[in-house]
């Protein structure tokens, strides 16, 4: 889930006492370290005992991780294609508690080992046939009242047409003319048709190596899901290889 920073005392008002309440104890029992994310809004802490395992239901677990994400997250999104995913066999977090009201839950551990930092020439040939092995379960998913958006053709070209002022204009200082929008507009048209020509499958969006974390045994578990449409089949595959 990413470094971990050192143990805290200040974290949103009455989440430790909304943890003690889910496991079952005392907020003295367990300790909270915040764990550097992603660069969304969302704040992650690991929760530990302190002496020997915590109880959540019947179960007995030595950690987890507490999330804290607000409204603007899309968090019924995350819990839908989680639940989607795990259905199909993708391994994703468990969701053990959760207040969709106030943004909290509490979440299996996944640890911090992203599959990043693991890949070499020696390495990469069997994670990527795991990492591929997710995809297929992935897009076994029927799609049908997949209750995911769909990355049809206005979508494609609301994000395209960003491209000239975010990258060519803003990052490369080019002078945007006419004959430029013209030539962009076309190659837009372009990808977008080849875009609508594949076949529509259930798409993570970020599927690479930062959002695999490499569990027991070498299997890999996915994470950051939430934003999953119905598009390109080619989509996933070119973010994990490039």
């Amino acid at each position: 889930m990413g470094l971990i920073e050192p143990e805290i005392t200040h974290q949103p008002d009455g989440l430790a006492q909304w943890i003690a309440q889910q496991l079952g104890c005392a907020p003295h029992e367990f300790s909270l370290q915040l764990v550097a994310g992603d660069a969304s809004p969302r704040r992650y802490y690991r929760v530990t005992a302190r002496h020997g395992a915590m109880t959540l239901d019947t179960r007995e677990i030595t950690s987890c991780i507490a999330m804290v994400s607000p409204a603007s997250e899309n968090n019924e999104a995350f819990l839908h294609v989680g639940s989607r995913l795990s259905e199909a066999g993708v391994k994703t977090p468990s969701v053990w508690a959760q207040s969709i009201r106030q943004g909290w839950f509490l979440l299996e551990d996944f640890g911090d080992q992203q599959l990043l930092s693991l890949l070499s020439s020696a390495s990469a040939p069997q994670f990527y046939k795991s990492a591929f092995a997710a995809l297929l379960r992935q897009i076994s998913i029927r799609t049908e009242k997949a209750g995911i958006p769909r990355y049809d053709a206005p979508r494609l070209r609301t994000e395209l047409d960003v491209f000239p002022e975010w990258f060519l204009a803003g990052l490369l200082r080019v002078e945007i003319d006419e004959s430029i929008r013209q030539r962009f507009s076309a190659l837009s048209e372009y990808l977008i048709g080849s875009v609508i020509e594949q076949p529509s499958v259930w798409v993570h969006r970020d599927f690479h190596s930062r959002n695999l974390m490499v569990l027991e045994e070498g299997e890999l578990g996915v994470i950051d899901f939430q934003d999953a449409v119905i598009g390109p089949i080619t989509y996933d595959p070119v973010s994990l290889l490039k």
